[in-house]
């Protein structure tokens, strides 16, 4: 496992076709002092999560192999105030001893298969750094194929990999790093 440069912090990615929707995630980075790079705006929610994991491989391939990087889905994401202290958020990362660390959820979705019990992978946001990022995201594409052949999701092809290679992915159940809010019933307020 490659450990994240402390010094160069922590570059967020995210993939928005409208930036104005990603307006939350922008304000809780400003608010956390961190810095997030909108890839895609102007294009089509209708390209798919093919097209989504590509934008971002070729992001992260542009990264220094040891910076920690966070992918986020941009309407539905708020990042955590550790965020823009690079120092304590490569700290909250370590603690996960894992190469990739996913957000975590209650439910399971879309494959109760590839669940069985406690928290379950959530898409919606990970992190790790580049070089391992990298290496998930190529191999999750060799191994499972395009995201087509996983049911058009990313979260069922991440979820095959975190089966396949549960050494690598940690969940981050306590959005210690992260806070996602697809589905849930309550808002958040940013103050």
């Amino acid at each position: 496992r490659t450990r994240p440069k402390e010094e160069r912090g922590v570059r967020v990615l995210a993939v928005a076709t409208d930036a104005d929707e990603a307006a939350p995630l922008l304000a809780s980075a400003k608010r956390a002092n961190a810095r997030v790079d909108l890839l895609g705006v102007g294009g089509s929610e209708n390209y798919g999560h093919d097209w989504k994991l590509r934008l971002v491989e070729a992001a992260v391939r542009d990264l220094p192999a040891d910076q920690l990087v966070m992918v986020v889905d941009a309407y539905d994401v708020l990042v955590a105030p550790a965020l823009g202290d690079g120092a304590a958020m490569i700290r909250a990362f370590d603690a996960f001893d894992r190469r990739v660390v996913f957000a975590a959820e209650r439910r399971c979705w879309p494959d109760a298969a590839l669940c069985n019990g406690g928290s379950h992978l959530n898409a919606g946001a990970f992190c790790g750094v580049a070089r391992d990022v990298l290496q998930m995201l190529v191999e999750t594409r060799r191994v499972f194929g395009a995201f087509a052949v996983c049911g058009g999701t990313d979260q069922r092809a991440y979820q095959r990999f975190w089966r396949a290679r549960p050494d690598w992915i940690g969940l981050d159940a306590d959005a210690t790093l992260v806070l996602t809010t697809h589905g849930a019933s309550w808002s958040v307020d940013l103050v």
